[in-house]
């Protein structure tokens, strides 16, 4: 017999199909991608006035874009805690050279580095107010289906072990 659906599909049946391990998550609404982006617009909202990243506005919406970074963050399995914890080594690796010598702050270089630092920290910004607001309106997304079901696997050996012999071939055509 030969199944073919997409991973999102496969994540679908999963969770239906043992819903005991996916207790909590059969509580959740999933999200559309329309309410995606307007989740993403509304943690702009966050961002400072004069922000590099910018308020959306229909001739400079940049929403779609910093989603799509989310989705990036979210399948490499990435949380905006990891994320943090980078920024901040990034703003003491700008500091200084590779040789080790201070730079200097009043130098374009520098001031170019400052500001990719900013737009770094408003983007983490966006990336924990939209996490929280699908946390809060007890929701999810596509990634998130996905990451449901990579810990499931991880943390249930016995379900593992029953799609392994479910399943003794896979081809990923998605990629």
């Amino acid at each position: 017999i030969v199944f073919v659906n997409t991973v999102h599909c496969c994540c679908t049946e999963l969770m239906v199909q043992y819903p005991q391990v996916f207790e909590e998550v059969g509580a959740l609404e999933h999200v559309s991608d329309r309410e995606r982006l307007r989740i993403v617009r509304r943690a702009f909202t966050a961002l400072p006035a004069g922000s590099i990243l910018g308020k959306p506005a229909i001739d400079r919406d940049r929403a779609a874009d910093v989603l799509s970074r989310i989705g990036e963050m979210k399948r490499e399995g990435i949380h905006a805690v990891q994320l943090e914890e980078a920024l901040e080594k990034y703003k003491e690796e700008i500091k200084t050279t590779k040789t080790g010598k201070q730079r200097d702050p009043s130098s374009s270089a520098y001031k170019q580095d400052e500001k990719k630092v900013q737009q770094f920290a408003e983007f983490i910004t966006v990336y924990k107010g939209y996490q929280s607001e699908l946390r809060t309106s007890h929701r999810y997304d596509y990634e998130d289906m996905i990451l449901f079901c990579i810990e499931a696997l991880k943390e249930h050996e016995w379900l593992l072990v029953s799609m392994q012999e479910q399943y003794q071939y896979l081809l990923v055509d998605e990629f």
